[in-house]
């Protein structure tokens, strides 16, 4: 889950909680999330995969918008192409992650991101090492 601000729950200022020690400002770990540098993309834990958050990162590098994605199903956004073996895999990972709460790998996600400078409306193939779907 997701949160910001304080909470009930916060410790008190000095306390410690799990070897770490409170200085009585809560983190914000959303703004942590979207602002680590690393591709990351929550989905829901359901056969539709719906995408909960991005990272900045993801979002830069894939040249889509937080408002265009989250609340769609990840296989809208990245749709699947029949045929290709990386796309079967891709459904086949998360599945299993869905199945038995394990983290599964994946070698390759390939999708088509819009071009910026060359073709803002069309898009080129991209190739990205996925490290892991998990749960």
């Amino acid at each position: 889950m997701l949160r910001s601000g304080a909470s009930e729950s916060t410790p008190a200022a000095g306390s410690t909680d799990g070897g770490r020690v409170s200085t009585g400002e809560s983190l914000d770990y959303h703004r942590l999330f979207e602002r680590a540098p690393a591709y990351l993309l929550v989905l829901e834990a359901s056969p539709e995969f719906t995408i909960l958050d991005a990272s900045d990162a993801f979002l830069e590098l894939t040249c889509m918008s937080r408002e265009g994605i989250v609340g769609r199903g990840v296989f809208d956004v990245f749709p699947s192409r029949a045929g290709v073996p990386e796309d079967a895999e891709r459904r086949a990972s998360l599945e299993r992650v869905l199945a038995t709460g394990r983290t599964d790998r994946i070698t390759f996600f390939n999708y088509r991101r819009p071009d910026r400078e060359e073709d803002p409306l069309g898009g080129r193939s991209r190739t990205r090492r996925a490290p892991r779907s998990e749960r």
